[in-house]
Parts: structure tokens; sequence; C-alpha cells
């Protein structure tokens, strides 16, 4: 695999002081339609917490991840491919758009990643 570029994306910082999840979206579009290795990360992670009568009722999270992502399969077709799992990583061949995802409850959080391109 020769990589020919890199790619960076990112998040910005997201605050939360509710219970509430808040769900952030990030859709790339690909114009040559190329092969990626596509990955996200938490580069912020900060989760606060509610108490009611000294006990704690609720801890916050986020979560960083691939969505769906958009390709042309072997017989030119485009397909789309929504994951019902998170997922840090993908590798797709002919990508038309990718779909990352952020979601941050009672927290303060930020996401990046990268895409390298490959022949």
């Amino acid at each position: 695999m020769n990589i020919n570029f890199l790619r960076p994306f990112w998040f910005g910082e997201k605050v939360y002081s509710d219970t509430i999840n808040h769900p952030h979206y990030h859709t790339i579009r690909f114009a040559n339609r190329p092969n990626i290795d596509a990955h996200i990360w938490l580069t912020i992670l900060s989760p606060g917490a509610t108490y009611s009568g000294g006990a704690v009722t609720a801890i916050g999270h986020a979560a960083a991840g691939i969505k769906s992502f958009t390709f042309v399969d072997d017989n030119g077709q485009i397909q789309s491919q929504t994951l019902n799992q998170w997922e840090a990583h993908v590798r797709i061949t002919r990508v038309v758009d990718l779909t990352v995802t952020l979601h941050v409850r009672l927290a303060w959080a930020k996401a990046e990643g990268t895409i390298l391109y490959w022949t």
C-alpha cells in the first residue's frame, strides 16, 4: 500500500452540563473516489457527574466513531453502509463520502482523525 496523502479532520471542543446525549456529525465528500483508511479518536475527555442525596446519579461520557460511508462497488454501483456498532477505523475502496460522529453527554470532549489516501 502506497500512501499518497494524509488529511486531518476534527470536531471542535463540545461542552454539555446536562444528561442528554448530544450527537455531532461531520460528512466528508471525496471527488475522485479514492481508496482510504480513516481513523478517529477522542483527544479531550473530561466527564462530569450529577449528585443527589450524596450519591452519583449520572456520569458523563463521550464517544467518537465512524457512522456511515458511501462507496462504488465492483459493479460500478453506489452503495451506502451505516454501521450499527462503534468503529474507530475503516478501510474503504472507491469512497464517495464518509460520516464521522462525536457524541457527548455531561462532559467536555473533542475528537480528531486522519484519512490516509492509498493506492
